[in-house]
């Protein structure tokens, strides 16, 4: 899968399901289109996090490593709730971790 096939497979799924929780999305940006600023900007998002979905999300760790971070940075807070302000602090520590193991 590349970055366009994402961005319309994550757009398709989020207008299928916005109706289920409620949300009425913009009517302009109901169709995907990857030349308007709505589809640049999810298109722009999947190349960056393209990269992430295909690699090992923590090398060298287990589970309860990561999630010991997590919980360290997050304060057992869900994953989404603080968004980039949870998730850097949080990428930032497993980092770490990982190299400390290392040595």
């Amino acid at each position: 899968m590349n970055a366009l096939e994402l961005a319309i497979l994550f757009h398709h799924t989020y207008e299928r399901l916005a109706p289920n929780v409620g949300y009425d999305t913009r009517v302009e940006t109901r169709i995907f289109d990857p030349e308007s600023p709505n589809g640049e900007l999810m298109l722009a998002v999947c190349e960056m996090i393209l990269p992430l979905l295909k690699a090992e999300p923590a090398p060298g760790l287990t589970d309860d490593e990561i999630i010991a971070e997590y919980c360290k940075i997050a304060d057992g807070k869900e994953w989404a709730i603080g968004g980039l302000k949870d998730a850097m602090p949080f990428a930032h520590a497993v980092l770490k971790a990982q190299k400390e193991k290392q040595t």
